[in-house]
């Protein structure tokens, strides 16, 4: 019952952390977003993507090519090829280049479903 006791005479710790303040240079403005869509043809911008790739590779290869001891090195595992997309997609899109998605034609019964879902569409309220 001690340790309840003592659970309940904790004092709080505060810590104090600094924030850097904006420059004006980094807020939101057609010259940063110029200066941003500039990015996409720069050489060290081009080897950062690159090597982002890369390292999104290596962790999809790792994961179907090993073994893992705990469930939580699976995750961990995919938890960096999920945040190396998600970074990836970000800067693409703050430079305007979209990754372009592989896009396959429908297959005769993928085009039959889609069309019967169609038809029980009813429009609503429409003009």
């Amino acid at each position: 019952m001690n340790w309840l006791q003592s659970l309940f005479r904790r004092k709080p710790v505060y810590q104090l952390v600094e924030v850097e303040k904006p420059r004006a240079a980094l807020q939101e403005g057609t010259e940063l977003r110029e200066s941003i869509a500039t990015l996409s043809g720069h050489p060290g911008f081009v080897y950062l993507i690159t090597k982002l790739r890369y390292q999104r590779y290596l962790l999809e290869r790792k994961l179907k090519e090993s073994r893992f001891p705990t469930i939580q090195d699976v995750e961990l595992v995919q938890s960096g090829i999920f945040w190396t997309n998600w970074l990836e997609d970000q800067v693409n899109t703050a430079v305007n280049r979209i990754r372009e998605k592989a896009t396959t034609a429908a297959t005769e019964t993928e085009t039959s479903v889609f069309e019967a879902i169609q038809k029980t569409i009813e429009l609503v309220g429409g003009k």
